[in-house]
C-alpha cells in the first residue's frame, strides 16, 4: 500500500481563497507565495492592485495558521 502525503505549503507556491456570505461569493483572489522563517510572503495577487505583503504564520504539514490581522485563521493546503 502506497502512502500518499498531503500537499505541503512548501511545494506548489500558488494559492487562492474566496470570501462568501450565505454561499454567495463576495471576493476571490489568486496569488503566489513563499514561506520563510515563520512568514508567508504573498505576491502576484489577482485582481491586481494589491502590493506584496507578508504575514506571520505557523505551519504544520498541510495546515497554516495566521493569528493576527484580517486574514487570521487556519488554512489548509488542498490538492486539485
Amino acid at each position: 500500500m502506497t502512502k500518499i502525503n498531503p500537499p505541503s505549503f512548501q511545494t506548489e507556491p500558488k494559492g487562492s481563497f474566496g470570501i462568501y456570505s450565505n454561499a454567495d461569493p463576495i471576493s476571490f483572489q489568486t496569488f503566489k507565495y513563499k514561506v520563510e522563517d515563520s512568514k508567508i510572503y504573498i505576491y502576484d495577487v489577482f485582481p491586481k492592485g494589491k502590493s506584496p505583503y507578508y504575514l506571520d504564520c505557523k505551519i504544520s504539514k498541510n495546515k497554516l495558521k495566521i493569528e493576527n490581522g484580517e486574514e487570521s485563521g487556519t488554512y489548509e493546503k488542498l490538492e486539485y
